[in-house]
């Protein structure tokens, strides 16, 4: 069942107008209530990666592992952070620093043949937030693997059955927005046991402002 993009505008819409102007600006989120899902008998845990067709932009920072030629290339594409083998190295006997950057990243890419040495030193970090980076091959396309991950939102969901995410800005325009929050629906229809049966309730809203209620 697909929800119709005019009821996804509409609640949109109406969260932009209904938050109050602040100083700062304010992203839109979308939050999904689950059901039929039983956490504590093993039911689905979900952590899936979603491509949206409007970029978010701002706050999805992007950590690059690699060595030689790759690392270079990975600090000329613009990642937030590049790490080398020493750096990850380091990262073992630094649990504070290894704790930081699993916080501070939003994903990870790691050359394919570093995985062992990541997974051994950051997998006990990264693993657990559902961090673990994507590996690549050394002659991976850098830059447009940068370009997806700033259009990219990550579902994931453990304790609770609540899933949020970033789907866009408050001046963006209500129909990019909701094109978005239908891109994060359709992937959690793909990802759950029962689709959209396990789908509660749909809310949007600015960061300050009030949960509107999208029609499903």
């Amino acid at each position: 069942m697909s929800m119709k993009l005019e009821n996804i505008v509409s609640a949109v819409t109406e969260a932009q107008t209904k938050s109050k102007k602040r100083k700062f600006e304010e992203a839109i989120e979308v939050i999904v209530n689950l059901k039929g899902i039983d956490l504590k008998k093993g039911g689905k845990q979900l952590n899936v990666d979603v491509t949206l067709p409007h970029a978010v932009g701002e706050g999805m920072k992007v950590s690059i592992i690699g060595s030689g030629n790759f690392a270079f290339r990975a600090r000329e594409a613009g990642a937030t952070r590049v790490l080398e083998p020493e750096d990850v190295e380091r990262l073992e006997t630094d649990k504070d620093a290894a704790k930081a950057l699993a916080e501070e990243m939003s994903f990870f890419i790691a050359q394919a043949d570093l995985m062992p040495l990541v997974g051994r030193v950051m997998g006990p970090y990264l693993g657990p937030r559902g961090k673990m980076p994507r590996p690549v091959p050394p002659n991976a396309d850098l830059k447009a693997l940068l370009s997806e991950f700033s259009s990219s939102v990550k579902l994931r969901m453990r304790k609770s059955l609540v899933i949020q995410a970033k789907v866009g800005k408050r001046k963006m325009d209500s129909k990019q927005v909701a094109e978005n929050i239908q891109a994060v629906v359709g992937a959690l229809e793909r990802n759950l046991d029962r689709g959209m049966q396990n789908i509660d309730e749909i809310f949007t809203k600015t960061t300050m402002g009030p949960a509107i209620k999208i029609e499903m």
